[in-house]
Formats: C-alpha cells, sequence, structure tokens
C-alpha cells in the first residue's frame, strides 16, 4: 500500500518517476545509489530488504545518511504484526515450520536494521494496521514526508486507488490472465501444462502488475484484515513466534489484549 501511495502522489504531482526495482536492472547496489542520488526527480522504489538494495552492511553508512539529511533520499517503510505476516507467508507461499520460521527472523533482521539508522526522524514509519483503519490519514503522512502539498480532493482519490477493493480488482485480473494463459497451454501442450502448474506450486510463482506491483496472490482470502493469524497459524507456529519474537512483538505493541495463554507460550 505505501508504494502505490507514494507512487501515485508522484505521478499525480508531476514530481518524479516510478520505478519499483532498480537494483535488478542496474545490477550494482552502489551504482544504482549514486544513480538515484544524482538524478534531479522524484524516483520512487520498492525494496522488501535496503540492505541488499543498496549492499549496505552498516545502517550508519555515510552516503546513506548524508543523503537522508539532505533530503536527497526519503525512505517509507511499515511493519505489521509478525504473526499476520507469518499467516501470510503460509496462505500464499505455502510456508511450514523451520522454512516459514527463518522468513520471518529474515524479516525482523531486515526491519531493525533500518530502525537503526541514526536520522530516524527522517524516516516515515507506518503501522499497517493503522494504514488499514485509515488510508486517507496514511496518504496525507506519506505526502507530508514527500514534502508535497496536496489537497483533499487528491487525498481521496489516492485512497481509494490504494483501497482493498482497487487491489482487489488488480488481482483478479491477473488471477484471470493466469487462468486463460494455462487454458490455452492445456489445449496446445497438456503436458507442459501440468509440469507449469506443479512448478507454479513448487516454486510459488507469482505474477505481478508492473503498475502496482501487486501479485496475483497479494490479497488474501480474508481481505488483509489485521488478526487473522489466530485462525490461521497452528499452535506451534505461534509458540515458535513468541519464543523467538517476542520481545519484537511487545516492543511494537502486539501482545496488548492478547490472550494469556497465548502469551504463556514464550514464558
Amino acid at each position: 500500500m505505501q508504494y502505490n501511495i507514494a507512487r501515485l502522489l508522484t505521478q499525480r504531482t508531476g514530481t518524479g518517476i516510478t520505478h519499483y526495482d532498480l537494483a535488478h536492472e542496474m545490477g550494482d547496489a552502489a551504482l544504482v545509489f549514486w544513480e538515484l542520488a544524482n538524478d534531479p526527480r522524484r524516483i520512487v522504489f520498492r525494496s522488501h530488504d535496503l540492505r541488499d538494495f543498496f549492499g549496505l552492511t552498516e545502517p550508519d553508512a555515510p552516503h546513506i545518511c548524508e543523503s537522508l539529511e539532505s533530503g536527497a533520499l526519503r525512505l517509507l517503510a511499515t511493519y505489521r504484526d509478525l504473526r499476520d505476516v507469518a499467516a501470510s507467508c503460509k496462505q500464499k507461499m505455502g510456508k511450514h515450520g523451520v522454512e516459514l520460521g527463518n522468513l520471518i527472523a529474515e524479516a525482523v533482521a531486515a526491519h531493525r536494521f533500518m530502525r537503526a539508522i541514526p536520522i530516524s526522524e527522517r524516516v516515515l514509519w507506518q503501522r499497517y494496521e493503522d494504514m488499514y483503519d485509515n488510508v486517507e490519514a496514511a496518504v496525507s503522512e506519506v505526502a507530508v514526508a514527500l514534502d508535497l502539498s496536496i489537497d483533499e480532493a487528491l487525498i481521496r482519490e489516492v485512497a481509494a486507488a490504494c483501497s482493498i477493493n482497487a487491489a482487489m480488482e488488480v488481482t483478479s485480473t491477473l488471477k484471470q490472465q493466469i487462468v486463460d494463459s494455462m487454458r490455452r497451454l492445456r489445449m496446445t501442450n497438456p503436458q507442459w501444462a501440468v509440469e507449469l502448474r506443479q512448478r507454479q506450486r513448487e516454486e510459488s510463482w507469482v505474477m505481478f502488475d508492473p503498475d502496482t506491483m501487486l501479485h496475483h496472490n497479494h490479497i488474501s482470502p480474508t481481505r488483509g484484515v489485521p488478526g487473522t493469524w489466530s485462525t490461521v497459524l497452528s499452535d506451534d507456529e505461534i509458540a515458535g513466534l513468541y519464543e523467538q519474537h517476542s520481545d519484537w512483538l511487545r516492543e511494537y505493541g502486539y501482545l496488548d489484549g492478547t490472550p494469556i495463554a497465548h502469551v504463556g507460550v514464550a514464558s
């Protein structure tokens, strides 16, 4: 959601361009950074892990801090309940056990790395649950972070375009494209269609929309509603999360109101 808010605000105000993954195109993380820093336009990019995108090993890298200080670089980040993150990975990617635990551990490491950037006031952190409850407020916060002066009409327009309903329209189109492609393939090469479908399941292949970067299974059956982990994760998976990440969950307020029986698993 946050990427698309920034993308649309940039496009609607004519203040820059968007490109979700410059790193993969350019190959070298250092070159990516300097390409961005020396471009007079605002370039909006998307990354799940800032360490990979800029090839960082330390959060206080001078070139990052200096660019944040000067305003040449703006960082926007979201975080959400790790239990819901785990539930999403389980539903969409079929991850379980150790593999699921490793994914969550890596997500926590990436989050803590970014939190450790010294000039933290230059980073806009938005809590997913707050964005979900009030998309218009989230749009306003991003606009302020990007120094954009926008009116209420644009706020409402961008919020509507980034709503769950709008996202579901995109993902439904992608799903239909997959269905149509597989139908044509079954008609011309049924054996390859079976093998391709199997590989898709085993390797968690996804189809992306090039504008929004939403993938075909981006929206869960529960429409992204916070708190669905309680009906998706097993008792063992919940216990594993509390054992490894109860400090993180408590630090960011996600253990407030959690049933005592669940909290006790981590003790």
